[in-house]
């Protein structure tokens, strides 16, 4: 588990012009971009010395061992925008998803005098395995579009989206529970017009969890959001219609994205 915590007592100021460093201790970050993801997500944006309030401009990192960093988060005297401007679109058109189990066998037809052997619920089954079909299925996508200062947002800030994307939730983001939703990444562009901002876009995939499921006889399957749930076959003697069957015998559950905390996106849960 990765976690983040400030080095107490060691916080420094300097002058003219009034600046800041605060440092994190980070354990078990995988990348040095991750470590400073977390730090930036755990510092506060603004930083009151001698009544100056001071903005978080950069954070330099430094690797102290195996997955063990530290890093500095950096404040100055930056004027943030007057108002960050914040838009957001969604999408729930159906995403498209291969299955090999159905939720009921409807009906089984058989030459006369014969019985179809039962599969379970198997879809497609040959004598080479089960080769099963495509559906359409609930998808939830929404983006955000924030205008938000440049010296914050900026290039150093492209590398953290860079280590967040194709990460889920470690923590409640957005009302979802951890896990269910993906980081797909973020798109940045700035204008002449307001060199101050830069406009930042994130894309985020929602996938909910799975409870008490029955696969064939397999009973009290569950899984997270983004976890891959995978089904193994086995060709069965089926007394009832003295013919073999293509049935599922075990189910797995498998973990193929690290979960980051999405405050390292500065942008709130």
């Amino acid at each position: 588990m990765a976690f983040v915590i400030e080095q107490f007592g060691v916080r420094t100021t300097s002058g003219e012009p009034t600046s800041a460093e605060i440092p994190y201790a980070v354990w078990g970050a995988l990348s040095s971009e991750v470590a400073r993801a977390m730090a930036v997500g755990a510092s506060p944006p603004t930083y009151t010395v001698n009544n100056v309030a001071l903005f978080r401009k950069q954070a330099t990192v430094e690797e102290t061992g195996p997955e063990a960093h530290v890093v500095h988060v950096l404040y100055g005297p930056i004027k943030p925008p007057e108002q960050n401007e914040y838009k957001f679109a969604f999408d729930t058109t159906g995403g498209r998803q291969k299955i090999t189990q159905s939720l009921d066998t409807v009906h089984q037809y058989a030459l006369p005098g014969k019985t179809p052997a039962d599969h379970k619920g198997a879809i497609g089954v040959t004598d080479n395995g089960v080769e099963g079909c495509e559906i359409v299925v609930p998808k939830f996508s929404w983006s955000e579009t924030w205008q938000l200062p440049i010296n914050d947002y900026g290039w150093n800030y492209s590398q953290t989206l860079k280590a967040i994307t194709g990460r889920v939730n470690a923590e409640t983001f957005r009302g979802f529970p951890a896990g269910q939703v993906l980081f797909r990444g973020g798109k940045g562009s700035g204008s002449n017009k307001n060199p101050t901002l830069i406009e930042i876009t994130y894309q985020f995939d929602q996938s909910d969890d799975v409870q008490q499921q029955t696969i064939g006889d397999i009973t009290g399957v569950a899984k997270s959001g983004w976890q891959y749930l995978w089904i193994q076959y086995r060709e069965t003697d089926d007394a009832g219609a003295k013919d073999y069957a293509r049935r599922p015998v075990s189910v797995y559950v498998e973990k193929v994205y690290d979960a980051v905390a999405f405050t390292a996106l500065g942008i709130g849960n």
